[in-house]
Parts: structure tokens; C-alpha cells; sequence
């Protein structure tokens, strides 16, 4: 048995490898897809207009509540995914695909 199906219940392990912004907020920090909120121009990641961009994709109240927004080209992001539904665990990004697996397994696995 693998480590990911080791991780029990409705919820399914989702690894994708995505460029992704890393998005500090007042509530914490969200890892976004590039493909979910489409490609944003570096220099302009902290503006107002672009910090806004990211609010339906964070729990920041405003763009005053975003403080940071850094763009990753090429990381693995992991969550656990409900098929068929909305219900999702926030992703986590790493370095490598094991790191991902790791990451799950160490979160969510029944022992």
C-alpha cells in the first residue's frame, strides 16, 4: 500500500506541480495556482489593484490584509480534495512531489 492510500475517508489526495503565489495575509498564509487566478505580473504583485485580484482567493477582508504576494515558478502543491464537491483543505506547497506525499501522510493519515 502507498502512503497516499493510506490516507483514509471521502477526501482524496490532490498533488498538482503549478507555478504558484505564495500570499501572506493578516489570517496566514494561502497558496494559490497560477491556473486558478491566471498569470500576474511579478513587479506588480503588491499593488493595490493586483492585491485585490487574490481577495476571493484568501480569507483577507481587503488588500490592506495582504501583505506579501511572491510568485514560485515551478513547485508541488498538495491538499485533500472531495470528488464531485467543493470541500477542500487549504494547498500546502513544496519542493518536490515526495514532499507533497510527506506532507499529506504526516496530516492526514489514520495510524
Amino acid at each position: 500500500m502507498s502512503k497516499l492510500e493510506q490516507i483514509t475517508g471521502a477526501m482524496q489526495p490532490q498533488i498538482e506541480q503549478s507555478a504558484v503565489y505564495e500570499v501572506d495575509t493578516s489570517d496566514g498564509t494561502f497558496f494559490i495556482p497560477e491556473d486558478v487566478i491566471g498569470y500576474q505580473t511579478p513587479s506588480l504583485l503588491n499593488t493595490e489593484n493586483t492585491k485585490g485580484a487574490f481577495l476571493d482567493y484568501t480569507t483577507a477582508a481587503c488588500s490592506d490584509d495582504i501583505y506579501d504576494i511572491t510568485y514560485h515558478a515551478d513547485k508541488y502543491l498538495a491538499r485533500l480534495s472531495m470528488s464531485g464537491y467543493m470541500d477542500c483543505t487549504d494547498w500546502t506547497m513544496h519542493d518536490t512531489e515526495q514532499e507533497a506525499i510527506d506532507c499529506l501522510v504526516d496530516m492526514y493519515c489514520d495510524d
